[in-house]
């Protein structure tokens, strides 16, 4: 009989003892990055109201994306945009640092340990109780009917609606000449530059299946509520028919309210949030002219984890068509939003139409 009850004592002993030692492994980690950071330039202790929107992203050797990025967004009207630099060697932060309202963060620790910790850094030092667009450097977040309705207002239906996410679908954008053909530099406009897209292999799953799929995969519990059944879960689209990746994931959450909890617990996923009735666009500008050397620096690195695996597909893929290019004859020119609610790419309620129409 004490033989069973000592075991029972140490099996449970053993259990405390383990959780404890991931709890400070945690904490450790966690004071290693916030130690790491240094303010490069910028005010980092603004103050912003629930009616602004900040945007935060962590980002490396970005000198291609970023003038396209900061104009983008501050057109948009966001209060700051915060950039986490995690070892840059181009002229990343020598062309961000001229721009107004945008604060620039550095931390040196490895992208592929500390990559979710930073992420999470940023999200609870600049987004306690207000909303967060945290989005990558090659992603430019639109929503629809955004040349009617502001930043400001759009926050306003969200809170009154009582959502608390919006989903986004990623497009991928590209030239009408093969990767190896285009030739970018910083100064480049991105949207003139690269404006074909394509959705004839976009597939759409149903969102609440997938939402419990990866809590099963992830034994986290999502549990996030969908307002609106329109809203899909894209997967495949352009990129993943060229390389043969199936079940790409399009979908992500780059929008939130940020209250006591994290909500962001994956690159595509929140938790525990009531995603809005209409779903908006992360237009994707992934296939630039250092595409190559990207994809080769990603695996050699081995930054993205088992994401290295998109990436070593990506290598292979293009070693053996030099030449690969998107353009299709499924190919669309982009114009404007219409082209995407029209097509049910993105998805809009009555009501926030409704709500656009009354404000406008």
């Amino acid at each position: 009989m004490n033989y069973w009850q000592d075991l029972k004592y140490w099996y449970h002993h053993s259990r405390y003892l383990k959780a404890l030692k991931v709890c400070f492994a945690s904490l450790y980690l966690r004071w290693q990055v916030r130690k790491s950071i240094e303010v490069i330039s910028g005010d980092a202790d603004f103050i912003y109201g629930p009616d602004e929107l900040i945007v935060l992203t962590l980002l490396k050797n970005a000198e291609l994306h970023i003038k396209s990025f900061l104009n983008h967004y501050l057109s948009l009207g966001v209060k700051k945009i915060v950039l986490l630099d995690n070892g840059s060697t181009d002229r990343t932060i020598e062309l961000a640092s001229s721009y107004p309202n945008v604060v620039i963060l550095s931390s040196e620790l490895p992208f592929k340990t500390y990559q979710i910790l930073l992420r999470q850094y940023l999200i609870h030092r600049f987004c306690k109780n207000r909303w967060c667009l945290y989005v990558d450097s090659d992603e430019l977040f639109d929503y629809p009917y955004s040349e009617h309705l502001s930043i400001s207002k759009l926050l306003d239906y969200l809170n009154v609606q009582g959502y608390t996410a919006v989903v986004a679908q990623m497009l991928d954008m590209f030239s009408d000449r093969p990767i190896s053909q285009n030739h970018d530099s910083p100064e480049d406009s991105l949207k003139e530059k690269y404006p074909y897209y394509d959705i004839s292999a976009v597939h759409k799953k149903d969102y609440k299946e997938e939402n419990d799929n990866f809590s099963k995969r992830s034994l986290s519990h999502v549990k996030n509520r969908i307002s609106n059944p329109a809203i899909k879960w894209h997967v495949r689209g352009i990129r993943g028919a060229v390389f043969g990746h199936q079940d790409l994931w399009l979908t992500k959450h780059p929008l939130f309210f940020c209250g006591e909890k994290m909500p962001l617990i994956h690159q595509h996923w929140t938790r525990g949030t009531r995603i809005a009735d209409f779903s908006c666009v992360l237009f994707h500008y992934k296939f630039l002219s250092n595409f190559f050397n990207r994809t080769l620096d990603a695996i050699q690195q081995g930054q993205y984890g088992t994401s290295s695996y998109d990436y070593r597909m990506y290598y292979g893929i293009l070693k053996e068509r030099p030449n690969l290019g998107f353009q299709k004859e499924s190919s669309s020119f982009y114009k404007d939003m219409d082209q995407l609610v029209s097509s049910d790419f993105v998805v809009v309620s009555k009501q926030y139409q409704d709500y656009v129409g009354g404000t406008s």
